[in-house]
């Protein structure tokens, strides 16, 4: 089923009403003294995507959000709160950027991963603006993604020579020869090697291997893309000796180069 815009603000928000979320609450309450005003996280969020307020008292609570998200002590609330009191923000951003995504899951995949990013490395002392550098910094990013997974896509280079190749996949009365390669394409490709096993060995497409292993689709051909050129001389040298039984054939434009 595919994830909607409108869902993730509707879980982020049901996940702040939780139990847990107001108990964590009290305990940031008790640490930071510009919570005191507030009786729960959905009256942070409130205060924070309205108008009215303080311009001033909101930048010092989405500061004092981004501090305790980067220091990983809350269990995720701060960023939750901080999501939804920015949401008006990525909400334009939404109506603006998502037509350029392949659809709303892979908008949410690349917008989460900027937003995290930007979120964690933001330096406190070097920002007058939270708001504004968050939500104008993750449009900037999530553009910048796209442009670089449309350059990949139509720049995909396969080398024309006899050894480069996908494996043909084991037989599977013989669990052991599979066992080595997903082993040795784990040793290769890190934390790829599963993805280009699936790919590679099994047969299947990138995307589908990719959503078997959490990833989304575009994410997953993207990683593909990278990790294939990476362990392709090493793969060549180990498939061509002679303790080998896996047969090297023509490279598959569906597993090493559709984009699509």
């Amino acid at each position: 089923m595919r994830t909607t815009w409108g869902q993730v603000r509707e879980g982020l928000l049901r996940s702040i009403q939780e139990l847990g979320s107001s108990q964590q609450f009290e305990v940031l309450r008790r640490l930071h003294a510009p919570l005191n005003v507030f009786d729960a996280p959905a009256d942070v969020v409130a205060f924070l995507a309205t108008p009215e307020g303080s311009p001033e008292q909101k930048n010092e609570l989405l500061g004092l959000l981004v501090d305790v998200v980067q220091s990983r002590c809350d269990n995720g609330l701060a960023l939750k709160m901080l999501l939804l009191g920015l949401w008006p923000g990525f909400d334009g951003i939404f109506r603006r950027r998502a037509r350029l995504f392949d659809g709303v899951d892979e908008f949410i995949s690349t917008f989460t991963h900027v937003f995290l990013r930007l979120v964690s490395s933001m330096s406190r002392a070097r920002v007058s603006r939270v708001a504004a550098l968050l939500v104008r910094s993750t449009e900037r990013d999530l553009l910048s993604e796209r442009r670089t997974a449309w350059f990949e896509q139509r720049h995909v280079e396969v080398v024309p020579d006899p050894v480069d190749a996908e494996l043909s996949a084991p037989q599977p009365e013989d669990p052991a020869e599979l066992a080595n390669v997903a082993r040795l394409l784990r040793l290769v490709g890190g934390q790829d090697g599963d993805l280009l096993f699936r790919v590679l060995v099994l047969g299947e497409e990138q995307g589908e291997a990719g959503l078997k292993l959490g990833m989304t689709k575009w994410h997953a051909r993207k990683r593909f893309y990278r990790a294939f050129p990476r362990v392709q001389a090493r793969l060549r040298q180990v498939l061509s000796s002679s303790a080998s039984r896996f047969r090297v054939s023509e490279v598959s434009t569906r597993n090493a180069g559709a984009t699509r």
